[in-house]
């Protein structure tokens, strides 16, 4: 296992959950190149994910279960003091390891972590408005000063210490086109109704038709969606029927086919 970066006492490791993502893991795996430990938390990939990201020099630890406890355990599969995470279908942009390592380097003993803007595209389009832009994330963590609880969607980390704002943008390719970001929308609705209902939730349909409301009309003009033009209204419209289906579910349970991981 490599040692701490004679520039960076500690070390800064680069940790990616992927699961059946050949198309874009070198990409992503390229964009960590650089730092002292790279790890894959691979999710029973059926693909060639996994060869890819040997040949790219990462070590590829097998993972299963819900996307927090992949990334607790990315988190203990590393010696470095130092965490940058990602998805398979994120990168970095040119030069933002070193401003990574920079921002580490001058960081108070109290901070814990930072919280990087997250760049999303429709194909090639970038997000910038309704919402999708800078949807900041904490991505960069002190090892020892965070824990990730389980949690299928919107995972969090709890951190021992502050949160600071590192403006070094996250490339997300996430959603190939409409067709691509409907499907997620519609499983990542599933995941979260079937949490909710775990946790004995059962919304009123009042509630939900106010929410749902609501949800088209903060993404569409609130968050400045009008600005993207046709895209934007679709994608408003796309989320609120993602809050729709969300809380439908949760009083009927979802579809197989909803659910089924890709």
């Amino acid at each position: 296992m490599p040692g701490p970066s004679p520039r960076l006492p500690g070390g800064l490791a680069g940790v990616v959950v992927a699961r059946n993502e050949a198309g874009h893991i070198a990409a992503c795996l390229a964009s960590l190149a650089g730092v002292d430990d790279l790890v894959v938390i691979d999710d029973a990939s059926t693909d060639e994910t996994a060869a890819i990201a040997r040949e790219a020099g990462a070590r590829v630890v097998a993972g299963a279960g819900d996307l927090g406890t992949l990334r607790e355990l990315g988190r203990r599969s590393t010696p470095c003091a130092w965490i940058v995470l990602l998805d398979a279908d994120e990168r970095l942009p040119p030069g933002g390891l070193d401003r990574l390592r920079s921002a580490i380097e001058a960081a108070p003993a109290r901070v814990a972590g930072f919280r990087l803007p997250i760049r999303s595209h429709l194909g090639e389009r970038f997000l910038r408005f309704g919402g999708y832009y800078p949807a900041a994330r904490v991505r960069l963590v002190r090892r020892e000063a965070a824990r990730w609880p389980p949690a299928r969607v919107h995972e969090r980390p709890e951190l021992a210490g502050a949160v600071a704002h590192l403006a070094v943008p996250i490339d997300h390719r996430g959603y190939r086109d409409l067709a691509h970001a409907r499907e997620k929308t519609r499983r990542y609705a599933a995941w979260a109704a079937e949490e909710r209902r775990l946790a004995g939730q059962r919304p009123l349909l009042a509630d939900t038709l106010f929410r749902v409301a609501w949800r088209w009309l903060r993404v569409f003009l609130l968050r400045g969606g009008v600005l993207m033009g046709p895209v934007g209204w679709q994608l408003a419209a796309l989320q609120a029927r993602g809050v729709w289906w969300r809380d439908r579910w949760i009083r009927g349970g979802p579809p197989a086919d909803a659910a089924r991981r890709p």
